[in-house]
C-alpha cells in the first residue's frame, strides 16, 4: 500500500521536530536574534515550499508553538524599533533577503513594540 506524500503545509509543520535552531546549553544568541532566526527559517520553508497563502496563518501559529516561540516570546517583553531593524540588519547576510524582510515584518507583529 501506497501512502500519498504529505501536502507542503503539512511538510512545513513537522519541520520543528528536527530544527537546526535548538542547541542544548548556554545560547550564543540574544532572544530577540533567536525569534529572528526562526521567523526568517520560517519565511524561507514557507516560500520554498509554496504553501497557499490562505494557510499562511494557521500553518504560522502550528510553526511558532513546534519551534518554542511562547518561552522565547514571553521573555522578550518590549523591544525598541531601532533594536528590531538593527536585529533585522544584523540577520540579512544569513538569509534570502525577501526572507529576512518578512521576519523583520513579522516580529514586528509579534513582539511588543515600544
Amino acid at each position: 500500500m501506497v501512502v500519498a506524500q504529505p501536502v507542503a503545509a503539512s511538510r512545513l509543520l513537522l519541520e520543528g521536530q528536527f530544527s537546526i535552531l535548538d542547541r542544548p546549553g548556554k545560547p550564543s544568541m540574544s532572544v530577540l536574534d533567536r525569534l529572528d532566526r526562526r521567523e526568517i527559517e520560517f519565511h524561507r520553508l514557507f516560500r520554498t515550499d509554496g504553501v497557499h497563502a490562505v494557510e499562511a496563518a494557521g500553518v504560522h501559529t502550528s510553526y511558532a508553538l513546534q519551534n518554542g516561540y511562547e518561552p522565547l516570546l514571553r521573555t522578550i517583553g518590549v523591544v525598541d524599533p531601532a533594536v528590531l531593524a538593527t536585529a533585522a540588519e544584523r540577520m540579512m547576510g544569513m538569509g534570502d533577503p525577501r526572507d529576512v524582510r518578512a521576519a523583520y515584518h513579522s516580529l514586528g507583529h509579534l513582539v511588543r513594540v515600544a
